[in-house]
């Protein structure tokens, strides 16, 4: 079974900011209630807007890397962007493979991060409909898709947990890191 590549990518996003967000609301003060309420979702994401992106990268990129291009050319690529000290758009970019699919990841950004600014992060009905609106592509296996997805999110979430814990992220460009080679799940067999 397949994923499609471009809703993989959106839904990459929209957990980034789900479980980010929710890491640092959950590092708050107050009751469930009152940490999600609009404006204090707002100001959390205030409190954090410098380091949102470089969170987002560290996150996303190795989960892009591989759907968009494979575990050796995303091996490739951060050997390349050590060399050549590429920055986080650069790298982005090449992970997205296409500047058509690097401009998909801006616009969803966007979208996601102008949402939790007006205190909630999207529905998932919300980010349904707008997959829905996406014309089907070259599709991923599914059993990865979701392995990649979940890995994102604990991530974020982690991110979220840590900044607002009052742990920073490194200074300097964070590359996110890979799995093992012997780690990676083996290919799944259909019976």
């Amino acid at each position: 079974m397949k994923t499609d590549k471009h809703k993989l990518q959106a839904a990459l996003v929209r957990s980034f900011f789900d479980a980010f967000s929710s890491g640092v609301i959950d590092c708050g003060q107050g009751s469930v209630q009152e940490r999600r309420q609009p404006q204090n979702v707002k100001r959390a994401m205030l409190d954090y807007y410098e380091q949102i992106a470089p969170a987002f990268f560290e996150t996303v990129f190795f989960p892009l890397a591989v759907i968009h291009s494979g575990y050796e050319e995303m091996e490739r690529m951060v050997r390349k962007a050590h060399q050549q000290r590429m920055d986080m758009r650069s790298m982005l970019l090449a992970a997205c493979g296409s500047e058509a699919c690097y401009e998909a990841l801006v616009a969803e950004y966007k979208r996601n991060f102008s949402a939790l600014l007006e205190g909630a992060c999207p529905s998932v009905a919300a980010h349904l409909a707008a997959c829905a609106k996406q014309q089907e592509g070259e599709g991923i296996d599914t059993d990865q898709a979701i392995e990649l997805t979940v890995r994102a999110m604990v991530r974020a979430y982690a991110s979220g947990l840590r900044l607002a814990g009052g742990q920073q992220l490194p200074p300097g460009l964070p590359l996110p890191l890979a799995p093992r080679r012997d780690e990676r799940a083996a290919p799944r067999r259909e019976a």
